[in-house]
This record gives structure tokens, sequence and C-alpha cells, in this order.
């Protein structure tokens, strides 16, 4: 892996972990995780992820497919217990994460000597 592409996943990674700087509130929603919470769309990547990992456990049923259903079923529990901790973590802390990934990323690009810019403010 070269370092302009470790760079160019860091910055992605860094936008998709990024807080919401304003949300709505909702006072009848009683979802856990509304697309109105700062911390939505890190939680919405990993529950695609693990959506990725059920269907692969729950579309085959032979011998071999019990240890892939309980490799997905593992995967899934720890994708899990990462949205937690990501809605746990206060928007500061995740915002000074972000902002780390996006200093090393464009110091990754600054060694190959890229003129390239990874990351646009939001």
């Amino acid at each position: 892996m070269t370092s302009d592409l470790f760079a160019l996943l860091l910055a992605d990674a860094a936008a998709l972990l990024r807080p919401l700087k304003v949300t709505e509130m909702t006072i009848e929603s009683a979802d856990i995780v509304s697309s109105s919470h700062a911390h939505c769309m890190p939680v919405f990547v990993l529950s695609d992820v693990a959506e990725l990992f059920s269907d692969v456990a729950e579309t085959e049923v032979s011998h071999e497919s019990r240890a892939a259903r309980r490799k997905a079923n593992h995967v899934t529990h720890k994708l899990r217990y990462y949205a937690a901790h990501i809605l746990s973590t206060p928007s500061t802390i995740l915002c000074a994460i972000c902002d780390e990934m996006v200093a090393r990323a464009e110091s990754y690009v600054a060694e190959t000597g890229s003129t390239k810019k990874l990351v646009e403010e939001i």
C-alpha cells in the first residue's frame, strides 16, 4: 500500500468518523440512534458493514457455513461494540481524533511530495 493510498483512506475514515456539527432534535423520536444524533454517520457506516456480514451468515446453510456464521456473528458483535463506544464518546474527543487523522494523512502526502489536498474543511 502506498503512502498516498493510505493517506486517502485515513482522510476518508476521518470524514466518516467526524460528528455532525448541527443536528435536528425531535421530541417524539424514541430511536436509540436516529439520523439527528451527532454521531449517526459512523454508526450507520458500522451498521452497513455489519449487514454485509449478517447477509453471508443468513444465506448459506451448508455444513461449511457454520464456521462462517459463527465468524460473522463475532464480527457483528464487535461492530456493535464499536458503535456503542462511538455513541458514548464525547464529540470533542471524536473531533480531536479526526483532526489527528487528517494531520497524519496530510503528513503522508507531504512525505511523497504530492501537491494534492486530501480534505476540504466541512
